[in-house]
């Protein structure tokens, strides 16, 4: 009878015969320019490291099923975006969730027959959510062993059976295969009470917020910002986030990083209170040649006054609207502009701009909402805006304020700098076939968005003349030409009667 076979010994008789074999899935990565690095507070998952995920699911696979928590909230707007059809948000979220001193693990003490802790469970991750976990004690299979099984709401998720009488290898297995919790058995552990099924709640579980400090954002080798530094992302939000002392650090941070060469758009915005003026005063102080500005200016975007309601969400601040931009931002990449991107199932919240707020708000790099009458998403953004508002004359204003403009900068550079650091730089010898390379990689960079509209037609790639090009060099100077392909932002009508 026909049936399985392997290469190696393929069977004699005739037939149809089938070799079924597994093999890991490839997985494509996101272009870095759809990656959003988002800064969060939980209450379940990986605490302090960077956690990618690439949807919704995937965030709530690993950091747990809660909707109501600011960490869910935050990833749910990166991945909706403007949430119309075929415009969603982020290709990859890098989730870092935040947890302060007092953070702490949810954990149960299991007693044996004299009432005594002989084993002890603690929640894999800090938080409250751990709180919803129990332990429920029994007799196994065969009788010899104890089970020990873990239920989340009440419902059982893991069961683990071992001898009754080795505790320490009932530890080791929790340890080996829980994905849920961990185990530590006592010195002197005894069998475990098996005498009661109720099941046993743990407690004690701390999101860590409360105890949130600046020095948790930065100073030490440590902080989340220091811990994000060398991860690949075009896009970085912290939800809610309106402390001067904390903006002021993600202002020094992301200037110095931009000025070393790592390339990504901040975003950030304002509490319920914010007004335009305090907007602007935000915008001035995360701006570029500012007074007592940080750096910068062109590399964040900036969102101000007002609250928005979302219809799964509630009511939203700008800085809780700041993950939903970057998304946007995200989604539209180099060839849309941020201005009248749409907020799919939001409508104004309890204040909004008035016509004087968004004037005040163009000129001084502030990013606000508006309404009008799109049956689908009424609410959109009025312009896109980056917080540089000039005073750096080799920074032509007009560019360096538009968000789309700089995205696409920045994308040339990295495209470039992969390509330059991998195949070229310490790998070529100087000389006119290998300036050759370089200036048909470049073309190539330039002609793809060229055809995507990002660049217009008529650029340049070119050797640089100066200084005049020698094989004693030990660097190959290239020069571009290019002139941004502008997307629409006003169209005037002239209708003329009689």
């Amino acid at each position: 009878m026909p049936g399985s076979f392997s290469k190696q010994n393929r069977p004699v008789r005739p037939g149809a015969y089938f070799d079924w074999e597994a093999q890991p899935t490839t997985t494509i990565a996101p272009n870095i320019g759809s990656v959003v690095c988002l800064a969060i507070v939980h209450d379940w998952g990986p605490a302090n490291i960077l956690t990618p995920c690439m949807s919704l699911a995937d965030f709530q696979t690993i950091f747990g099923p809660s909707t109501d928590t600011p960490g869910y909230i935050a990833a749910m707007q990166c991945f909706r975006g403007e949430g119309v059809s075929g415009r969603g948000g982020a290709g990859e979220v890098l989730a870092y969730r935040m947890v302060g001193s007092g953070a702490a693990e949810s954990s149960v003490e299991l007693p044996d027959a004299s009432e005594a802790t002989s084993l002890t469970l603690t929640a894999l991750y800090p938080g409250s959510y751990g709180d919803n976990l129990a332990a429920v004690v029994s007799v196994g299979i065969p009788a010899t062993n104890t089970q020990v099984a873990i239920t989340l709401n009440g419902m059982t998720i893991e069961s683990f059976s071992w001898l009754a009488s080795d505790v320490e290898g009932l530890a080791e297995l929790i340890n080996t295969t829980s994905k849920w919790v961990s185990a530590e058995a006592e010195d002197a552990a005894e069998a475990l009470d098996t005498s009661s099924t109720v099941p046993i709640p743990f407690a004690g579980g701390d999101d860590g917020i409360d105890t949130l400090a600046n020095s948790d954002w930065t100073g030490t080798p440590t902080s989340m910002l220091d811990q994000v530094s060398a991860a690949r992302f075009s896009l970085f939000a912290a939800f809610d986030v309106t402390d001067t002392a904390t903006l002021t650090a993600i202002a020094k941070w992301q200037s110095t990083l931009n000025s070393g060469g790592k390339r990504f758009m901040t975003v950030v915005g304002g509490g319920a209170t914010d007004t335009a003026a305090t907007a602007v005063a935000r915008s001035a102080q995360m701006a570029d040649m500012q007074p007592g500005g940080l750096g910068g200016g062109e590399n964040v975007v900036n969102l101000g006054v007002g609250t928005l309601v979302d219809d799964q969400l509630g009511e939203l601040t700008t800085s809780q609207l700041a993950p939903r931009i970057a998304g946007i931002l995200a989604a539209r990449g180099e060839t849309m502009s941020l201005t009248f991107a749409r907020m799919a199932g939001c409508t104004p919240g309890s204040v909004m701009p008035s016509d004087a707020d968004v004037s005040l708000c163009f000129d001084g790099g502030v990013v606000c909402f508006g309404v009008d009458s799109n049956a689908a998403s009424p609410v959109r953004v009025e312009k896109g805006l980056t917080t540089y508002i000039g005073g750096d004359d080799s920074k032509p204003y007009l560019i360096y304020r538009n968000p789309k403009f700089v995205r696409t900068m920045h994308g040339i550079e990295l495209d470039i700098t992969d390509w330059a650091t991998g195949a070229a730089i310490g790998s070529l010898q100087v000389n006119d076939q290998t300036r050759a390379l370089v200036v048909g990689y470049g073309h190539q960079v330039m002609e793809q968005r060229a055809g995507l509209g990002v660049i217009q037609d008529g650029y340049t790639v070119g050797v640089d003349p100066i200084p005049a090009p020698s094989d004693d060099d030990e660097f190959v100077a290239v020069v571009y030409g290019i002139a941004f392909g502008r997307s629409v932002e006003q169209i005037y009508n002239t209708v003329y009667i009689s």
